[in-house]
């Protein structure tokens, strides 16, 4: 095991998938650097475990003093999965967890703080084509490449736009 620098808490040496399901049968682990394979699948190279335990929230407790070093963090079974579809895409999905939620509402708070002071430095309200330069930029390159959670400042920037041309 290695330590985690400036904590005490314990990460394993980086571990195919097949280790870690040996290494802990029917457990829930919480995963960090990890090396995934591509950009579409779960599959992975290796990864570090950060918590592990019978329960969903054990590793998630366990890991929990990590999660400023670890901004991306899994959350798996390495056991047989006996819910249905919905419950197992929510749970591999982890779409619900507070880590998420935070994120989504720090990026809500970022672009409303960059409008307010936009509002303030103009001494009015914004234009719509800065309005539209800042969605454009967070689009990204329109491969569908966006920086995470960019799509919430987006669906704002739509909902201001919207507004003005009302």
């Amino acid at each position: 095991m290695i330590e985690a620098a400036s904590m005490n808490h314990v990460l394993s040496a980086p571990m195919t998938w097949r280790e870690i399901c040996e290494q802990h049968p029917d457990e829930w682990v919480v995963l960090v650097e990890i090396d995934w394979v591509n950009d579409t699948d779960f599959d992975f190279r290796s990864a570090r475990i950060a918590g592990h335990g019978k329960t969903r929230r054990e590793p998630l407790d366990q890991a929990r003093p990590l999660q400023s070093r670890y901004p991306s963090m899994g959350h798996f079974f390495t056991g047989r999965v006996r819910a249905p579809l919905n419950t197992q895409l929510n749970d591999v999905l982890n779409l619900n967890l507070p880590l998420l939620k935070n994120r989504r509402k720090g990026v809500l708070t970022a672009i409303l703080e960059w409008w307010k002071s936009e509002k303030a430095r103009l001494r009015g309200p914004v234009p719509n084509e800065q309005l539209a330069r800042e969605r454009a930029r967070r689009a990204g390159d329109g491969a569908g490449h966006l920086t995470p959670f960019d799509p919430v400042a987006i669906w704002w920037l739509d909902q201001r736009l919207a507004q003005s041309a009302t």
